[in-house]
């Protein structure tokens, strides 16, 4: 392998290994993928593993969202690297609006990686076992639904607001930390360490620094539970859509419902619709106080009014019989 990548026994038998491979096997054998690598442990042992495993069919991309003074020289250090073991990569700068930081960045560093996709790739990120269950605890603390406590799925097609569809797969989801550990310090013992994973300031660093341990105390096998019941959210949703397709139908499409055709619905199947509804192509729902606003207030305005539910840059608003979703 050119550069200093290269494989040994112990790296054929580590279960990551193996992970990727079974996975790569459902693959077409041509497909491209780029993975999202911050420089860390986790995505930086993933990026180095697909390229030894299918070379010439990986590329890195890395977003540097310039919150820290070492942000620029991280991504030199990790373009200096990708460059040494001959694996392409791309650094995409880009700025984090003010507000929720975990937020805000989190959604400009989605954008610009969707935007780097090239037709006949997919994104490849290294969220894993622990990562999963941190999600779904997040999220149900978050009073979550069965959508949100469905949490990550290995493999996923998302409609961006364009229409476009991109594919995501996240190979390491059954992989705990101390595999991915146990295979960087195989094939990249060299790595990024955010001094932002111990500010506990961050809800998911405080979950993992002040809570995960004492939970793991008391229940050992809390990350595979959590991934299960993230598996079994999972089918509920599918049954779930199902229905929803079924209430789409009869209900109106993605800009305009019938009111008289929502009203034949039980709440909850009025609750679902309308959350999916407003949500659109967003990447993350609408809060639950919001849609029983929606639910509530427009439902039962009279039929002369105008009220209006505002959401991000959405706008909801009723006018005779029907429900409109408009642009700010």
């Amino acid at each position: 392998m050119p550069g200093t990548l290269s494989t040994s026994d112990a790296f054929w038998q580590q279960p990551v290994t193996k992970q990727l491979q079974q996975q790569l096997n459902q693959f077409a054998p041509q497909q491209q993928f780029l993975v999202a690598c911050s420089g860390g442990r986790d995505s930086l042992s993933l990026a180095c593993a697909l390229h030894l495993l299918c070379p010439g069919r990986v590329r890195v991309a890395h977003i540097n969202h310039q919150l820290q003074a070492p942000s620029s020289q991280w991504a030199n250090w990790l373009a200096a690297q990708c460059q040494q073991w001959q694996l392409p990569c791309v650094i995409q700068p880009v700025e984090v609006a003010a507000g929720n930081l975990e937020a805000e960045a989190r959604k400009v560093r989605y954008h610009a990686l969707f935007s780097l996709l090239q037709n006949n790739e997919i994104l490849v990120l290294g969220h894993h076992q622990q990562d999963q269950a941190e999600t779904l605890f997040l999220r149900l603390l978050s009073g979550s639904g069965v959508k949100g406590l469905s949490a990550m799925k290995t493999r996923e097609q998302r409609q961006l607001e364009s229409g476009q569809n991109v594919g995501l797969w996240r190979p390491l989801l059954d992989c705990s930390r101390q595999q991915i550990t146990e295979l960087a310090a195989l094939i990249c013992p060299d790595y990024i360490d955010d001094p932002a994973n111990a500010q506990d300031n961050f809800d998911r660093v405080f979950l993992r620094q002040q809570v995960w341990p004492l939970l793991k105390r008391r229940w050992p096998a809390l990350d595979s539970t959590l991934n299960r019941t993230a598996l079994l959210m999972q089918d509920s949703q599918e049954i779930l859509q199902d229905v929803q397709m079924q209430d789409w139908l009869q209900c109106g499409d993605h800009n305009v419902l019938d009111i008289h055709a929502l009203e034949r619905l039980s709440q909850p199947r009025q609750r679902l619709l309308l959350l999916r509804w407003m949500q659109g192509a967003e990447q993350y729902a609408p809060a639950f106080h919001l849609v029983e606003e929606v639910r509530q207030t427009l439902l039962n305005a009279r039929q002369d009014a105008s009220p209006k539910v505002v959401w991000q840059s959405w706008q909801f608003r009723r006018n005779q019989h029907q429900l409109y979703r408009l642009p700010q």
